[in-house]
């Protein structure tokens, strides 16, 4: 099985984009990855790009494999549940999501990181004025009633906060692989 790594609007935040910084960590439990990079991209024009980048990622995911994505790669990846891949787990790092939504069934769990601290998703969800796909589900976590979906605040777990920043510490790292090892 892979792990696919699905960055958010900006391919690289100081040379690594933030789901590439569980790179090594992924290396040291053995795991097979793969980094998707779709380039950058503008909030502005993701509603119209993400459903070809999500048709040309999803080519590559087999059924049982599992999905890092941070941010607009959460969207991404939301986009490829609903075209029907079958990944066994999802991990949403900061996601540019609306805090209730819906996902498709399916056999596999979601693991959302977040912080009251990402103040990127939350003034995401009040950027009305171009029908972007965001929210603030990297703020606020997840807040509906799927029993598949686990919330994790990394500000209450860890003290990290922001929107890239948590995941440079390695505390952090270890607890989104183990969640994505032991599906929790």
């Amino acid at each position: 099985m892979t792990t696919h790594i699905i960055h958010g609007i900006h391919s690289s935040e100081a040379g690594t984009s933030t789901p590439a910084r569980l790179v090594p960590d992924l290396m040291d439990r053995g795991l097979s990855y793969k980094i998707h990079d779709y380039g950058c991209a503008l909030a502005i024009t993701s509603r119209y790009k993400n459903p070809r980048r999500a048709r040309d990622i999803a080519k590559h995911i087999m059924p049982g494999d599992s999905i890092i994505a941070h941010s607009n790669g959460c969207a991404i990846a939301t986009l490829m549940l609903n075209m029907g891949i079958a990944p066994g787990c999802v991990v949403f790092l900061q996601p540019a999501l609306d805090d209730d939504t819906i996902f498709p069934d399916g056999n596999y769990v979601i693991n959302v990181f977040y912080n009251k601290y990402d103040i990127t998703t939350l003034f995401a969800k009040w950027a009305l004025w171009f029908h972007h796909p965001y929210g603030s589900m990297g703020t606020v976590g997840y807040t509906g009633n799927d029993p598949r979906i686990k919330n994790y605040d990394v500000y209450e777990i860890f003290g990290e906060k922001g929107h890239s920043r948590p995941y440079s510490a390695s505390d952090v790292r270890r607890m989104v692989i183990n969640t994505m090892i032991y599906r929790s």
